[in-house]
């Protein structure tokens, strides 16, 4: 078994770093001056290709994609031009949903500069598929007992991380909860967490006449292949998250 140690995070005091909430067109934009963030989510169904352009880098103003400029995605024979996402007015990204999550594949995401006649090509391969073997959604544990996290491992170099989210009871009737983030676990398929050191269960303010709940996100990361044509402090990677929802804690 591994016993990691962790940093807690309580959402309350997160601290975000939060991307401008302005907008520039891609025309009014030389290509080297465009930073991305472009990666692909599976949840072992299908895989969601996610794209954000800003200017010059995270924090600079979101790029939309004007003048004949458009993002598009290739697996295999398939290939999807990525929508913007309307959902967040204060956000621009572009998406696109494939049927695959088969580990190693090969997804090449593009940005097509019209004006410029230049097509800039990120590389992204899919980790290996995984199933959380262990807990089990609606089992019970005790404020002070271990949860021994159990996945299919994988004989991959990839980054894994293990995420503990907890909700309580406060005694005046509010929610408080708190994550707890594992970094840089060994992807050998066997983990322990101490819910002893949750510091969430410790609060005085907290009901403990009521059970806490909790949930696990479990992510295998691959970083991907950038264009060198953007900003140099662009990302591009992929993931496998799995999630397990109703874990119950109780706090007597």
């Amino acid at each position: 078994m591994h016993l990691l140690k962790y940093t807690s995070l309580t959402l309350a005091i997160s601290l975000l770093t939060a991307c401008s909430s302005e907008t520039t067109e891609s025309a009014a934009v030389k290509t080297e001056a465009i930073w991305s963030d472009i990666y692909i989510t599976s949840n072992g169904q299908n895989s969601r290709v996610i794209a954000e352009l800003n200017v010059s880098g995270r924090n600079g103003n979101n790029l939309k994609l004007t003048n004949g400029d458009e993002l598009r995605a290739t697996v295999g024979s398939t290939v999807k031009v990525l929508e913007e996402d309307d959902s967040d007015a204060f956000d621009v990204d572009y998406r696109a949903i494939f049927d695959v999550a088969v580990g190693d594949s090969e997804f090449l995401v593009q940005l097509n500069r019209v004006s410029e006649n230049k097509v800039l090509t990120n590389t992204i391969t899919l980790p290996p598929q995984y199933q959380i073997l262990a807990p089990q959604a609606g089992q019970l544990y005790n404020k002070d007992a271990s949860i021994e996290v159990e996945w299919t491992k994988s004989g991959a170099n990839d980054q894994f991380s293990i995420e503990f989210h907890t909700e309580c009871t406060k005694k005046d009737g509010d929610k408080v909860s708190s994550t707890t983030t594992f970094d840089n676990v060994s992807d050998d398929g066997d983990f322990t967490m101490n819910l002893s050191n949750i510091e969430l269960y410790k609060d005085v303010q907290v009901n403990r006449d009521h059970n806490c709940n909790g949930s696990l996100l479990l992510q295998r990361l691959r970083h991907g292949q950038i264009d060198p044509a953007y900003v140099s402090s662009s990302r591009t990677f992929a993931t496998q998250e799995r999630r397990l929802d109703n874990l119950i804690i109780t706090l007597k």
